[in-house]
C-alpha cells in the first residue's frame, strides 16, 4: 500500500475520532514502507535524486540480498527519493495536527526501524549483518508544553528510514528546537545540529 493512502486513512480515523472526543488524549502508530526495499514512493511523485528508474531487466535482477554493484547508485536514489515522500507524509500529518490546534499539545516521536547499506561492507539492504549503517538510525521526541524538542542524530542523511524529517529538512520540523546528540559515546555527525 502507498505510504500516502496510508496516511490518508490516519487522517481520516484521526477526524472522526478527534470529533467525538477532542478533549481525550489518543495514541495513533503508522509504519511508512517507502523506505524499504525496493524503495518504491508514490506514483506521480517528482524524483528529487537521479538516476533513479529501473527498467525491466535492471528490476528482474533485485533481490533483497543482492543487486549488481552498477545498480548501487539508481538505489540509493530510489532510497533518497523514498525517505522524501515519506517526510512529505509526516509533513502532511503534523500539518494537520497543527490545523487541528492539536500539535501543541501532542508529543510526536518519529524512528527508523533501521538503517540500509548500499554495497558498504559488500552487503546491500539490511539484515545480512550488524551494521553501523544498518544499526544508528535516527530517533526524535517533539511537543507537547515543557518538552523540548530532542534529535538524536545518529546516521547521515539517507540512511534511515523517516531520517530526512527528523533531520529538519522539511518545513514542519524545521523550526522545532532541538538537542543534536549521538548515542552515549559516539562522535557527532557532520550537518547534524
Amino acid at each position: 500500500m502507498d505510504d500516502g493512502t496510508t496516511t490518508q486513512q490516519l487522517l481520516s480515523w484521526l477526524a472522526r475520532s478527534l470529533k467525538s472526543r477532542r478533549k481525550q488524549p489518543f495514541f495513533a502508530f503508522v509504519s511508512y514502507q517507502a523506505s524499504h526495499f525496493p524503495y518504491e514512493q508514490g506514483l506521480q511523485i517528482p524524483a528529487l535524486f537521479k538516476p533513479d528508474q529501473l527498467n525491466d531487466d535492471q528490476r528482474a535482477q533485485l533481490t533483497f540480498f543482492f543487486y549488481p554493484r552498477d545498480l548501487s547508485a539508481i538505489m540509493l536514489n530510489r532510497y533518497r527519493n523514498s525517505l522524501a515522500y515519506t517526510d512529505a507524509q509526516i509533513a502532511r500529518v503534523l500539518q494537520f495536527l497543527k490545523n487541528g490546534g492539536l500539535l501543541q499539545n501532542t508529543v510526536v516521536v518519529i524512528f527508523g526501524d533501521h538503517g540500509e547499506l548500499f554495497y558498504e561492507n559488500g552487503h546491500v539492504t539490511h539484515a545480512s549483518g550488524l551494521y553501523d549503517a544498518e544499526l544508528r538510525v535516527t530517533f526524535t521526541i517533539w511537543g507537547a508544553p515543557g518538552l523540548r524538542g530532542i534529535l538524536f542524530c545518529t546516521s547521515e542523511f539517507g540512511r534511515s528510514s523517516a531520517n530526512g524529517a527528523v533531520a529538519g529538512k522539511d518545513a514542519a520540523l524545521r523550526r522545532v528546537p532541538r538537542i543534536c546528540a549521538p548515542w552515549p559515546g559516539q562522535p557527532r555527525y557532520p550537518g547534524c545540529e
